[in-house]
């Protein structure tokens, strides 16, 4: 059974430590209830990517482990600068992840201490994507960017991959 992703993200906005909730499923259909709010989605359907063949196949050049809180915090700190169409930079360097973003609303920039294998060069991604896996870590997170900006995301059982977006255009001299 594979769940959007949206559907999973309400899922993990509304859950508490101490809620249990009971769950039914259907060929087409996946229901959630914790007593007070009933949560039905369609299950994906279709075609889909051998992720697990992806993942071998990925070979990162740098990767990074950190406190999931510490890094959602940041990503969530900085994305409220961000604007439609801006962008997020990730630097993996020095001890650390920094996150970046310069926008018409103002700069926002937010470093958290890592474990680092490896250098790359910064890279950008978008805001919304990168924000929505964030909020749904817990523990400890491992990033693996490979040389061609490809970011993926590890946490438990559980990757997320993200592919970079381009640079931002620098401002005219």
């Amino acid at each position: 059974m594979l769940l959007p992703a949206a559907a999973l993200k309400i899922l993990a906005a509304t859950a508490k430590d101490d809620i249990v909730y009971q769950f039914g499923a259907s060929e087409n259909t996946a229901v959630f209830y914790d007593g007070e709010i009933l949560l039905t989605t369609r299950n994906v359907t279709g075609e889909l990517p051998d992720f697990d063949t992806v993942t071998k196949l990925f070979a990162g050049q740098t990767s990074a482990t950190l406190d999931a809180d510490a890094f959602k915090s940041a990503a969530k700190s900085v994305s409220a600068v961000a604007g439609s169409g801006e962008r997020i930079e990730l630097i993996i360097a020095d001890g650390e992840v920094t996150l970046k973003c310069a926008s018409r609303d103002g700069n926002a920039g937010m470093s958290v201490p890592a474990e680092i294998n490896g250098s790359a060069e910064p890279r950008y991604y978008p805001p919304k994507q990168l924000l929505g896996f964030a909020e749904t870590l817990r523990g400890s997170v491992t990033l693996e960017v490979g040389k061609d900006g490809l970011l993926l995301m590890r946490h438990g059982h559980t990757r997320y991959v993200q592919v970079s977006i381009r640079n931002p255009a620098k401002a005219a001299a």
